[in-house]
C-alpha cells in the first residue's frame, strides 16, 4: 500500500498573516508606515527636488510651532536633524537646498540660539515671496473654477499670517 501525501490546502499561519499584510497594504495610499513627504511637483519643477522637499518640511514643521518671534513664525532645526528627516540626501544637499532657498528669498534662516549647546538654525518662510513665485509659475487662469490651486494657496498663507500674528512667543 502506498501512503500519498496530503496537499495542505489551508495557508500556513504565516502565510495567512502575510496574505493579509499584503492585501492591508495595497489598500493604503502609501506602500510603507512611514511618514510620507509630500513634493509639490510644479514647484519642485521651478527650485528642484531638495529645495521644494526642504521647504514643504519647513511649511510643515512651521504648522506645529509655537516659536513666534517678531511676528514671525519659526522653527529650529540642526542639520543632523534635517539629515534624519532626509536619509536621501546628503549633508551637502541639504545645506545647498537651503542656501538656495535663502538665495531666492523664499526662507529667512537665522540664529537665534547662538548661545546655546545645540547651535541649530532657525527657520522661516517668506510667505509673500512664495505666493509671488508660484503666481509666475501658475498665473492665475481666467476661468475661476480652474483657479482652486490659487485660491488654496491664498488660504493657506493667509492662515499661517493668522496665527503668526495671533501668539506671541
Amino acid at each position: 500500500m502506498h501512503r500519498r501525501k496530503l496537499v495542505t490546502l489551508i495557508p500556513s499561519s504565516y502565510e495567512t498573516v502575510h496574505i493579509i499584510h499584503i492585501a492591508h497594504i495595497m489598500t493604503q495610499k502609501i506602500v510603507t508606515p512611514e511618514r510620507p513627504l509630500v513634493v509639490p511637483p510644479l514647484l519642485a519643477a521651478e527650485i528642484g527636488l531638495a529645495e521644494a522637499i526642504i521647504l514643504q518640511q519647513i511649511n510643515y514643521w512651521l504648522r506645529k510651532s509655537d516659536h513666534i518671534i517678531d511676528g514671525i513664525k519659526w522653527i529650529w532645526q540642526t542639520f543632523n536633524q534635517w539629515q534624519e528627516q532626509f536619509p536621501f540626501l546628503s549633508m551637502r544637499q541639504i545645506r545647498q537646498g537651503i542656501n538656495k532657498l535663502k538665495a531666492l528669498g523664499l526662507i529667512q534662516v537665522e540664529r537665534k540660539s547662538a548661545k546655546t549647546w545645540y547651535q541649530a538654525n532657525w527657520y522661516s518662510i517668506c510667505y509673500d515671496n512664495l505666493k509671488a513665485l508660484w503666481h509666475r509659475i501658475c498665473p492665475p487662469r481666467a476661468n475661476a473654477s480652474d483657479r482652486s490651486d490659487q485660491i488654496h494657496l491664498h488660504e493657506a498663507i493667509a492662515s499661517d499670517q493668522e496665527t503668526s500674528s495671533s501668539k506671541e512667543f
